[in-house]
């Protein structure tokens, strides 16, 4: 099995998970406690069952019996308590904060007892992100500094090799296969090779790419989707000033309507979410806040200089630097490769503008807003809007499906209507099967980005 997910990242690790290419990667090796099925339900993988306290602050787990690493050693409620309280100890992961957790006890081998500091209707739910994998004691007893070796695994596959170009995967349990991640999508002629079996369709892949491949390759359009935006630095003289994030706002409507896109696979965004799905703000309220934001900014900014934090794979910095030099504005632009260093500089450095993405797709957006106002690593500073962390609130521990998806709707009409986000496009992600596979069995060798997610 050869696939291609995304560049290859540095490390594997799941407290810092950033990246599709991880997140696929981390649970190909991993197990939790509960999984998605094929229906993208929620239901047992280590767990067997579960009870949950009234006030949702008190889960209490039982361990199916029998559950073994990769190289026999059985699966207890220890080995639980033991990844848990690595990840607590890390301090910083993207998907959820470690710090809500007030204890994880070993009740016996096979009951686990999670206790929240506050109640969390939907933490079963957060159970699937990797970083609640379970990890042999091989890992996480390690140093906090040191990441995981993956020798020793609680899914199917362990790490053979982690090299700057590929991934190899190893299965040696029932049937014994490998999976190649490789880094490279394009063969020395500029073409998709062909003995790939799976890949996602990210750049370089352009759109006479995209038409060429219907012969070898047939491809999905997935419920995976990342909107690109920019958000207001903490610290930047704009945070206090609607006024004046109104008048650069106004400036970046002009940019976004001039954008030349250079892939098939992004389109222009007006609002954060993407647009299909519960949740989502009425076109006919984000025409009435660009309206509003026009009527409101003033015309000349008080500083002349703003400073922006790019990310440097974004594909229209080019475009961007010459928008500002037409519009006399002055800039002074910072590039960051990676969150690990987009982390680093937001924690040291004032910017303006900062420009990041995230996944706005899912049906359920809960985990997507959450990860975007993560106190720990927020992607979105709300500067102390209470009624932002009233909404959070309810999103956490209301049961009602109805009273979660008006909440996550308001919050994104305050980011806009506030004008502390600019949505600028989303990227649309494609998978193609090689049609010499099964995609059924796709589904069950990559669970993350099976056929549940596609339309």
């Amino acid at each position: 099995m050869k696939a291609f997910l995304g560049p290859i990242p540095k490390t594997l690790d799941p407290t810092t998970v950033t990246s599709f290419t991880e997140y696929v990667i981390i649970q190909q090796m991993t197990r939790g406690l509960v999984k998605l099925d094929s229906q993208g339900q929620t239901t047992g993988d280590i767990a067997e069952s579960w009870k949950i306290s009234q006030d949702a602050s008190q889960y209490t787990f039982t361990l199916k019996t029998k559950q073994f690493f990769s190289n026999g050693d059985e699966i207890d409620a220890n080995s639980l308590v033991g990844s848990f309280q690595r990840q607590m100890n890390k301090g910083k992961t993207i998907h959820y904060d470690f710090s809500g957790i007030k204890s994880v006890v070993a009740k016996s081998p096979q009951i686990l007892e999670v206790t929240l500091k506050n109640p969390d209707a939907q933490f079963i739910s957060k159970l699937t992100y990797p970083e609640f994998s379970v990890l042999h004691k091989s890992d996480f007893s390690k140093n906090t500094a040191d990441a995981c070796e993956w020798r020793i695994t609680s899914g199917a596959t362990t790490l053979k090799e982690l090299k700057k170009d590929k991934i190899l995967l190893s299965q040696e349990q029932q049937t014994k296969r490998e999976i190649e991640i490789t880094g490279t999508l394009l063969n020395k002629n500029g073409e998709v090779d062909r003995e790939i079996d799976f890949f996602v369709g990210v750049p370089p892949l352009s759109a006479d790419l995209h038409e060429k491949m219907s012969k070898d390759f047939d491809s999905y359009s997935p419920r995976l989707s990342f909107t690109y935006f920019f958000s207001i630095g903490k610290g930047s003289y704009l945070a206090n000033n609607k006024s004046e994030r109104l008048t650069v706002f106004n400036k970046l409507y002009k940019f976004r309507a001039r954008m030349e896109f250079v892939s098939p696979f992004h389109f222009a965004s007006q609002q954060l979410y993407l647009e299909d799905g519960p949740g989502r703000t009425p076109k006919a309220t984000l025409t009435k806040i660009q309206s509003s934001h026009e009527k409101d900014s003033s015309t000349k900014p008080s500083r002349k200089k703003i400073k922006i934090l790019l990310q440097k794979s974004f594909p229209y910095s080019d475009q961007l630097i010459h928008f500002l030099q037409s519009e006399n504005i002055e800039h002074d632009i910072t590039f960051y490769p990676n969150f690990d260093e987009f982390d680093r500089l937001t924690n040291g450095n004032i910017f303006d503008l900062i420009q990041t993405n995230n996944d706005f797709s899912a049906t359920d957006l809960t985990s997507n807003i959450m990860v975007t106002l993560n106190p720990k690593r927020p992607l979105v500073e709300t500067f102390g809007n209470k009624e932002i962390d009233k909404l959070k609130l309810k999103i956490e521990t209301e049961f009602s499906d109805q009273v979660r998806i008006s909440s996550i709707q308001r919050i994104e009409e305050i980011l806009l209507q506030d004008a502390l986000v600019f949505p600028i496009f989303h990227l649309k992600m494609f998978f193609y099967v090689n049609r010499r596979n099964d995609s059924r069995e796709l589904s069950r060798r990559f669970p993350e980005v099976s056929i549940w997610k596609l339309n």
